[in-house]
């Protein structure tokens, strides 16, 4: 997807309502992004796991995005960087 730009990666992921996977194996959470805050630079990220909660992650914390549109459909993950 030539031209792809974060802000409309993000803005894709919550307008199509895209799964994604936060964190690594072992420490995963599978969610959605329900909201971007340019202002403050962080992203708003609702756990769907049962009990799940809403986290808030700063764009400061977030190593890498994969993005994947593919036959098999979209696939998302956020990796942060780790303490």
């Amino acid at each position: 997807m030539e031209g792809l730009t974060f802000t409309n990666l993000v803005a894709r992921l919550i307008d199509e309502r895209t799964f994604v996977t936060v964190g690594t194996s072992g420490s995963e959470l599978h969610g959605m992004i329900t909201a971007f805050d340019q202002a403050q630079q962080v992203i708003t990220y609702k756990d769907m796991s049962e009990g799940g909660s809403y986290h808030f992650i700063p764009l400061s914390s977030i190593r890498s995005i994969g993005y994947d549109n593919s036959m098999d459909g979209v696939f998302c993950y956020i990796d942060l960087f780790k303490k």
